[in-house]
């Protein structure tokens, strides 16, 4: 295989030293099979003659060569590349048409295969993932959200799942620290959230019920705002003008796409 790239490489930037090495070589063979044809009795006109027929096309027996090298694969690439340019340059109109088409092309494909990946393809990081599944309400074909009362009617009625647990997505809230203030990803979620998605805190513990003063943060914010000090736990934020106690940090593989989650 590495033979295959440095002959590769070489071929696109010593194409004069390759063609020359394949003309002498050539022209090795080529003498010798003259000489065995004189050594069977044959004049050297006769023997040079014999010899170039035996191989054929000398041509062609060159593009044998340069196939069983891949040389000719990179100069052919090369050429379509070169003429390729030459078209674009001539109608840039038709070139930022195309530029835009494939960076447009590419982006979805990119997107659609991020969502793939990571909701069919890779097992979601929770312990018996394929035993989970989240319940939505829909009004007219289109997704609802759930409302906590529903959630404790379905609470009180179900008797299908192990456990049933809520979570309320909210995008923004604010994070008052010392005079600045960041805005953050944050999601409201029963005490159960982490017992039902089979997870544990990095640090701390997970949420208790009836207890809706408490917080846990990603590692990532961790790290960033807190410096990873391990003393976090039992720390004061500020969110949204609420004082609330940190009482864990998640692990750093753990994928929920919030940065602070409260419990209660």
């Amino acid at each position: 295989m590495f033979d295959r790239i440095r002959m590769r490489l070489r071929a696109l930037f010593r194409k004069e030293e390759l063609e020359r090495e394949l003309d002498d070589e050539l022209r090795f063979h080529l003498d010798r099979e003259s000489a065995r044809n004189r050594r069977d009795g044959m004049s050297q006109e006769d023997a040079r003659y014999a010899a170039l027929k035996s191989f054929g096309p000398l041509e062609r027996s060159k593009e044998e060569c340069r196939d069983a090298r891949g040389v000719r694969l990179v100069h052919e690439f090369l050429q379509d590349l070169r003429y390729g340019a030459r078209l674009l340059a001539k109608n840039p109109g038709v070139t930022l048409i195309a530029i835009v088409t494939l960076a447009l092309g590419i982006g979805a494909n990119t997107a659609i295969f991020s969502v793939v990946n990571a909701f069919l393809l890779r097992p979601l990081p929770y312990g018996n993932p394929d035993r989970l599944v989240m319940v939505d309400s829909q009004l007219r074909g289109e997704s609802d959200g759930v409302s906590f009362a529903d959630y404790q009617d379905w609470l009180r009625q179900q008797n299908v799942f192990d456990e049933l647990a809520f979570f309320n997505l909210r995008w923004h809230a604010n994070l008052e620290f010392g005079n600045e203030t960041e805005t953050l990803n944050l999601t409201f979620g029963t005490a159960n959230l982490f017992s039902t998605l089979q997870v544990a805190p990095l640090l701390g513990h997970g949420p208790t019920a009836g207890n809706d003063d408490t917080v846990l943060v990603s590692h990532g914010l961790w790290q960033r705002r807190f410096g990873g000090d391990p003393s976090i736990i039992g720390r004061q934020l500020r969110i949204d003008g609420k004082s609330l106690t940190v009482i864990g940090v998640m692990h750093p593989a753990f994928a929920f796409r919030f940065k602070v989650i409260c419990g209660g």
